[in-house]
């Protein structure tokens, strides 16, 4: 039985964060993440450039600093999430305090 793949939104910007790559969905609710839960691989593509990953969640005390650090690397997430109400100020602590609500996945290659 083939595995199961996702294409998660375009518009989602990876970080990185000590080594490795993550992603940080600010819509409660998104059907990327409920799929990403159950899929075995995901793709990510970039431009012309596609990539078959497999996305693991993050535990809330895992997400804690990858959320801190997110306002530095992904301003413009941080704008749509405000704009969409989930996030006030956007400051790092907001962040880190919505750990465990916010899903953070972290990206491993299929090698």
């Amino acid at each position: 039985m083939p595995a199961e793949r996702v294409r998660p939104p375009g518009w989602l910007k990876p970080m990185h964060f000590e080594g490795k790559r993550y992603v940080v969905n600010g819509y409660p609710g998104a059907d990327w993440v409920s799929n990403v839960r159950v899929a075995d691989q995901a793709t990510l593509t970039q431009g012309r450039r596609s990539e078959r990953v497999r996305m693991a969640e993050l535990q809330a005390d895992e997400a804690r600093p990858v959320l801190r650090e997110f306002p530095a690397q992904v301003p413009t997430g941080v704008d749509l999430m405000k704009r969409a109400g989930v996030l006030t100020d956007g400051t790092p602590d907001e962040l880190e305090g919505l750990a465990g609500r916010l899903p953070v996945f972290r990206i491993d290659p299929i090698t």
